[in-house]
């Protein structure tokens, strides 16, 4: 006959109370895996995080340094320009070449250095509107040549002003902060100068449709005069007296290789029709207008092949003797 041993239970304890005690052993094992578990998660995580931290530091070094080669390159086009004389006359030549995009041109392609990458362009800032300088009058002229009703452009350009002044007083047909909240836009007015160019699209009145159209023709660099001889028609029109024909008189000239060098041989071009409308605001148009390149600018980015990581830094170029000067530089 076989027999059956029983481990012997402690003196005074139940089968009930034996069992109960194998229960919390066993899920205290549990809880103990999934702690360790845990712990094992959080510092996978942390050092995964860590690794694409320090690969994003990486990749955003080089993207910043290919960014910097592009401005570096931007300059040597310059400086060969420069240098085979073709900047004469007060900025006259350099004008017929950014007229004519042969600087683009040049530096249109994407540039690699092994698997690090960047693009360039160089422009005339006189050749975009100032969007913290331009006045009510010159917003509206400058929306109406995108065909922006009238109603809504000056609504926008009262908008504008009331975004950038120091104070919470809006205009008849402006805005500012209880009305951005009311209607809870995404932006609210700083009552400061714009930081961006992208916070134009935060403006009350402003439409998508109307902002992509117009913000290839804006910037906030340069002293807000804009050149008559590298300007696009619907930065001219933001001129004071600049009426169809002037336009069309600046644009003719422009495509023969003829620049204009002042305001009265502007006058004295024009048609009587299209001077009558010209020499009252003529005042006006010398604070706003300029016949020179002012302030050059290049904007490069910057990019590692399979990172999302880009640098984009733009920076002020001066022909200066037989130097490119660089005052300043500024990254995003």
């Amino acid at each position: 006959m076989t027999q059956v041993f029983q481990r012997p239970r402690p003196p005074g304890s139940t089968r009930s109370e034996m069992t109960g005690r194998n229960g919390f052993v066993l899920i205290a094992a549990l809880w103990l895996i999934v702690a360790f578990s845990a712990v094992s998660v959080h510092y996978g995580t942390r050092s995964r995080t860590q690794r694409l931290s320090a690969a994003n530091r990486i990749d955003e070094a080089r993207a910043r340094a290919a960014a910097e080669s592009a401005i570096e390159h931007a300059r040597s086009r310059v400086f060969a320009v420069h240098r085979e004389g073709a900047i004469r006359s007060r900025g006259i030549e350099l004008q017929r070449i950014l007229a004519h995009d042969r600087i683009a041109r040049l530096l249109q392609d994407t540039f690699s250095l092994g698997t690090a990458h960047y693009t360039v362009r160089i422009f005339d800032a006189g050749a975009r509107l100032n969007i913290n300088t331009a006045d009510e009058e010159q917003l509206r002229r400058f929306l109406g040549a995108f065909r922006v009703d009238w109603s809504d452009a000056d609504h926008i350009a009262q908008s504008v002003a009331d975004w950038r002044d120091g104070d919470d007083l809006y205009r008849a047909r402006g805005a500012e902060r209880e009305h951005y909240l009311g209607a809870r836009l995404p932006g609210i007015p700083t009552n400061a100068p714009f930081e961006s160019v992208h916070e134009m699209s935060y403006v009350m009145g402003m439409t998508p449709e109307i902002f992509d159209a117009i913000a290839p023709h804006l910037t906030l660099e340069g002293p807000g005069l804009v050149n008559v001889n590298t300007a696009p028609e619907p930065v001219l029109l933001s001129l004071p007296g600049m009426s169809a024909g002037a336009i069309e008189l600046v644009l003719r000239r422009r495509r023969q290789g003829q620049w204009i060098r002042t305001a009265q041989e502007l006058s004295d071009a024009l048609s009587p029709i299209a001077r009558q409308a010209f020499l009252p605001a003529m005042p006006e148009f010398l604070r706003r207008a300029t016949f020179d390149v002012v302030e050059l600018l290049a904007v490069g980015e910057g990019w590692v092949e399979g990172s999302p990581v880009r640098v984009r830094v733009t920076a002020q170029l001066i022909p200066a003797g037989s130097i490119v000067l660089v005052p300043w530089r500024r990254y995003e």
